[in-house]
Formats: C-alpha cells, sequence, structure tokens
C-alpha cells in the first residue's frame, strides 16, 4: 500500500493533506483527506467565517490510478456567516476553485 506522503503528491492537493488510504475490493482506492485550513472563507460573501457549524463528509470521485478506482472523502465545513448564515464551504478542489470532480 502506498505510503500516505506519496500518495499527496501523486494527487497534487495544496490545501488538504492525506488521513488515510484503504483499499477495497480489487479495484478501489479510498482516500481520507483533512482540510489543512484553520479559517474557512463564507462562500457566498468571501469575508473569513469566525466559526464553523460542523462537518459533513463528500465523496468525490477523481480520475483512475493505473487500475484502481480513487474515491477521495472530502470533509466540507459549514460555517456561520453573521452576514449570511450558515453555508457550506466551497471545497477549493480543481482550477480556479470550482469542483471537478463528479459528486458520489
Amino acid at each position: 500500500m502506498p505510503v500516505p506522503h506519496d500518495i499527496h503528491s501523486f494527487l497534487g492537493l495544496q490545501n488538504y493533506r492525506v488521513v488515510d488510504v484503504k483499499r477495497q475490493y480489487k479495484r478501489r482506492l479510498l482516500i481520507t483527506l483533512d482540510s489543512k485550513a484553520r479559517r474557512h472563507r463564507c462562500p457566498c460573501c468571501g469575508k473569513w467565517a469566525p466559526s464553523r457549524y460542523d462537518k459533513l463528509w463528500r465523496r468525490l470521485r477523481d480520475l483512475d490510478i493505473s487500475k484502481h478506482r480513487v474515491r477521495l472523502v472530502v470533509p466540507v465545513y459549514r460555517v456561520i456567516c453573521p452576514r449570511c448564515g450558515i453555508l457550506c464551504e466551497r471545497l477549493g478542489i480543481g482550477p480556479g476553485d470550482s469542483l471537478e470532480l463528479a459528486l458520489i
């Protein structure tokens, strides 16, 4: 099984770190990520949110590595913005902060 550091450099994710890599079935890798950010921005107004509300987990389908299907498990924080209320943060995966991966 690959070392999480090797997987991190292979995926090229800057704002996330690899927490766990599990092999499911014969041809599936489940890679759990965690956000490096300690503060989060409101996705609506762009200001720093003073606190987080809770954390949801999303499973994303990534490109295959060799013959293995790759699923990323990524935390999505809901932030409390005094101006906009409780909103889910942007994932920040992919170019231009857009989500390039299919939600599962």
